[in-house]
C-alpha cells in the first residue's frame, strides 16, 4: 500500500508518493524518538536522585568532619591537661614522694643559737668546714636567672617552690663540686632535671647539678674534691634554656644556695648569719672532735 502527500501553496500543488513501508518507518521512528525520551527522562530523574543522595552524604561527611574535630580539640585539651599534671608531679624536679611527707613532720627550724666563733674561727676547723660543706659558686659567675623561692614557674605557669638556684651559663661550661663528697646519682633523669649528678657531702649537705649535658664525667661511686670536674651545663629536661640548677641540701630539705655561694675564707661568718636552719654549732663541735 502506497502513500501519498500533497501539498498545495502559491505556486500550484505537489503531490508526492511514498513506497509502501513509510508508514512503518515513521511509526519506528516515532517509537524510537519517544523510547529515546523515555531514557533522557529516567536517566535526569536518576542523576537528580543521585545528586540528592550526594547531598545528604557530604552534609553527613560534613557532620562527620565537625564531629572529629570537636573529638581531635578534646584529645588535645586533654593531652595538655595530662602534661599540666606531668608538669605538677615533677615541678619542684624531686619525685620522691614518700620522703616529701614524711618532712612535713619533721622540718627544719631556724636555730636561735648563736655560733662560738672563737672556736670556729680556728685556721684547722675553718679549713674542714670549707672543704666538707658547700661554698662558693660551682660555675663561673655570670649571673643568677631565678633566685629560690616561690615562683612562677616558666613551662608550667604555676607557682611552685624553686628548690635551687639557676646560674646563668653557656652550654659546655665546666661544673665542678663545690665541697669534697662522693657522687651518688649522674645519668639523665626521668625528673625535670634532666641530666643531674648528685654528690653526697659530710654532714649530712648534698648537691645537686641539674640540667646538664649527657656527658659523663663522674659515675656513682666515685670519690670527687672540691673544685673536681664533675659535667658540663646543658639544657636538658625541663629547662628553657642553658643553664646550671644548682642546689644545696641538709638532711634532704633544700636550703637557699645563695648563702653557700657567698661563703669564703674572707667572709667567714656569712653563712652562719644567714642560714639559720643548721645546727652550726653542734657541727663545728663535731668537726673539731673528728
Amino acid at each position: 500500500m502506497r502513500t501519498y502527500i500533497t501539498i498545495t501553496d502559491d505556486s500550484g500543488t505537489k503531490k508526492y508518493e511514498y513506497g509502501p513501508n513509510f508508514r512503518r518507518n515513521l511509526k519506528f521512528a516515532i517509537i524510537t524518538i519517544i523510547v529515546i525520551l523515555g531514557i533522557l527522562i529516567f536517566g535526569l530523574a536518576k542523576l537528580k536522585a543521585q545528586n540528592s543522595n550526594l547531598k545528604n552524604l557530604a552534609k553527613n561527611l560534613y557532620t562527620d568532619n565537625v564531629t572529629l574535630i570537636n573529638e581531635k580539640i578534646a584529645m588535645a585539651q586533654n593531652a595538655a591537661k595530662d602534661r599540666a599534671l606531668k608538669l605538677e608531679n615533677f615541678i619542684n624536679e624531686s619525685n620522691d614522694e614518700q620522703i616529701e611527707e614524711a618532712f612535713k613532720s619533721s622540718d627544719l627550724r631556724e636555730n636561735e643559737q648563736k655560733v662560738d666563733m672563737s672556736k670556729v674561727a680556728k685556721v684547722d676547723i675553718k679549713a674542714r668546714l670549707l672543704k666538707n660543706i658547700p661554698n662558693l659558686y660551682p660555675i663561673q659567675n655570670r649571673g643568677i636567672t631565678d633566685n629560690f623561692g616561690m615562683r612562677i614557674h616558666p613551662i608550667s605557669k604555676a607557682k611552685k617552690m624553686h628548690d635551687g638556684i639557676d646560674l646563668r651559663a653557656s652550654i659546655g661550661t665546666p661544673v665542678v663540686a663545690t665541697a669534697d663528697g662522693v657522687v651518688e646519682y649522674a645519668t639523665k633523669s626521668s625528673t625535670g632535671y634532666g641530666y643531674l649528678v648528685i654528690l653526697s657531702h659530710n654532714f649530712g649537705f648534698k648537691t645537686r647539678y641539674a640540667h646538664l649535658q649527657n656527658i659523663d664525667v663522674v659515675r656513682v661511686g666515685q670519690f670527687v674534691k672540691k673544685g673536681d670536674l664533675i659535667g658540663y651545663s646543658g639544657n636538658t629536661g625541663y629547662s628553657t634554656g642553658p643553664h646550671l640548677h644548682y642546689e644545696v641540701r641538709f638532711l634532704e630539705r633544700s636550703l637557699d644556695p645563695i648563702n653557700f655561694m657567698k661563703w669564703h675564707a674572707n667572709n667567714f661568718d656569712h653563712v652562719f648569719q644567714t642560714e639559720r636552719k643548721v645546727p652550726w654549732q653542734a657541727l663545728t663541735n663535731a668537726i673539731s672532735e673528728y
